[in-house]
């Protein structure tokens, strides 16, 4: 079926640039970049504090791992996050509109 992707962003600029270019390849539909927002999380035994830019993309589940190594390319963390967050149902139209706007592997 299909996944959304959660990946945060350091800023705008590369959330853009991250949903665009996969969008070029169409390796997914669509994306949403939310307002940034203030995270903490252990990195090499400290805790950091640090204004991220959240991204949500949708595609197709088969497409999952060519959109994480596309975007470990683009990516300036060391590590980013990148959740699979299945989706189990959709309406029709949508989940019609998303295969079409996406690629085979």
């Amino acid at each position: 079926m299909i996944v959304k992707i959660w990946v945060n962003c350091p800023s705008e600029k590369v959330a853009d640039q991250i949903a665009d270019k996969l969008l070029e390849e169409r390796l997914v539909s669509s994306s949403n970049r939310y307002t940034a927002t203030s995270s903490k999380y252990l990195w090499k035994g400290k805790i950091v504090t640090a204004r991220e830019v959240p991204l949500l993309l949708k595609t197709r589940k088969e497409l999952f791992g060519v959109v994480v190594d596309a975007i470990r390319r683009m990516h300036p963390y060391e590590t980013p996050s990148i959740l699979s967050i299945n989706v189990d149902q959709a309406n029709g139209e949508y989940l019609e509109w998303m295969i079409e706007s996406t690629r085979e592997i």
